[in-house]
């Protein structure tokens, strides 16, 4: 299988605002939207908090500790995969006993900094 260049590495939750403790104010800020069929889009969002709206085209085991989901490309893109990296504890609070593979064909926004991995 041939290594992935583009991974979305997931924080902690798929929250849709990031909330930043200002003194004593909360304020909100929002994060930059990306599509991730949109090449162009990922690219410039590298290492930038980022709001990735995209389609899951397969879900999976990665390892004992974490599953991922599978975002599909663009039609000609440029990147063989960008995937959504998600703690096993952490996808357990969200999805419950679904599999990874069950959200195949779902849309899903994850509040992210994509970053390549080689």
């Amino acid at each position: 299988m041939v290594q992935q260049e583009y991974w979305a590495e997931m924080s902690r939750s798929f929250e849709v605002w990031e909330h930043i403790h200002v003194g004593m104010e909360l304020s909100t800020v929002s994060l930059r939207g990306i599509e991730a069929s949109d090449d162009r889009a990922v690219a410039g969002a590298i290492n930038i908090a980022s709001l990735v709206h995209g389609t899951v085209a397969y879900g999976g085991l990665r390892n004992s500790e974490t599953v991922f989901l599978q975002l599909a490309a663009g039609e000609g893109s440029r990147y063989k995969m960008l995937s959504v990296i998600i703690p096993v504890a952490v996808w357990r609070q969200i999805a419950g006993t679904a599999e990874p593979g069950s959200f195949k064909s779902k849309i899903i926004e994850v509040q992210t900094k994509p970053q390549v991995v080689a």
